[in-house]
């Protein structure tokens, strides 16, 4: 009888400390949409952080503050290719987030699709390991303390444990649900998670040539799709910000050789 205890409170806690099925089943694909960012400043230094494909065009999530007053940088996915940062596509600096493209030169990156769900308080999540991490590293799960919601259709979630920042958090599908934040303060035994979806619709527009999040950033920032849009933001950069005016210019004629 008390053997009998003994494998039974041995299998209790096996399966108390064992990695969820549900990471198992798609973690070594989603491992492969994981990258390292390189930002390179004016005096030399390099910063370095995590991010995910979230398209197979090359475009990449982050945060912000590793980005803040680099001249350049790059990207290094999971097979060890390296690929230069051609443009920053959208960036704030108040939720810490920036979106990156990587110029891939046609190649399909791998890229982790993003959750569309809503994620209530109690549902259970699963945090990547580091992109650098042996290969046979699990996810770490987790369970959503607080899910709050910002700008009307973003969530904004606490989560149960401390985890690194900018590590992807995931849904039981393998979607992305976001990054996870910087810690409110050092030592805090939760931490929070953005929104991947909010930061994937960050855009430039029109009249972010004066953006100062965008501009804190120096390199070259995505054109806006609309021509009457991107012809705005072009003349608004030639009268505050020339550093890229060619380029942008030589982009737009490409873009729409009609309009030239």
């Amino acid at each position: 009888m008390k053997q009998g205890k003994y494998f039974l409170a041995l299998a209790m806690a096996f399966m108390a400390y064992a990695p969820s099925a549900h990471s198992q089943k798609w973690v070594k694909k989603a491992r492969k949409a994981q990258v390292t960012v390189i930002a390179r400043t004016q005096d030399g230094q390099l910063r370095e952080t995590q991010g995910v494909f979230i398209d197979h065009e090359g475009t990449v999530v982050t945060d912000y503050d590793t980005m803040r007053d680099a001249i350049g940088a790059s990207i290094l996915d999971a097979d060890g290719k390296e690929y230069p940062v051609e443009c920053v596509a959208g960036a704030s600096a108040l939720y810490n987030v920036s979106k990156l493209k990587a110029a891939t030169n046609g190649k399909k990156t791998n890229f982790l699709e993003l959750s569309g769900a809503t994620h209530g308080d109690g549902t259970e999540v699963y945090v990547m390991p580091s992109p650098k991490s042996d290969k046979k590293a699990i996810c770490q799960t987790d369970t959503i303390a607080r899910s709050e919601v910002f700008k009307e259709k973003f969530g904004y979630l606490t989560l149960g444990k401390q985890h690194t920042p900018n590590a992807a958090v995931m849904d039981a599908e393998g979607r992305l649900v976001g990054l996870v934040q910087l810690p409110a303060k050092e030592g805090a035994a939760t931490s929070y998670c953005m929104d991947a979806k909010y930061t994937a619709s960050l855009a430039v527009s029109a009249l972010d040539a004066g953006n100062d999040d965008l501009k804190s950033i120096r390199i070259r920032k995505a054109l806006p799709w609309k021509e009457d849009d991107a012809l705005t933001y072009i003349y608004l950069t030639a009268q505050k910000d020339t550093t890229f005016y060619r380029q942008y210019v030589e982009e737009f004629m490409e873009r729409y050789p009609s309009n030239t």
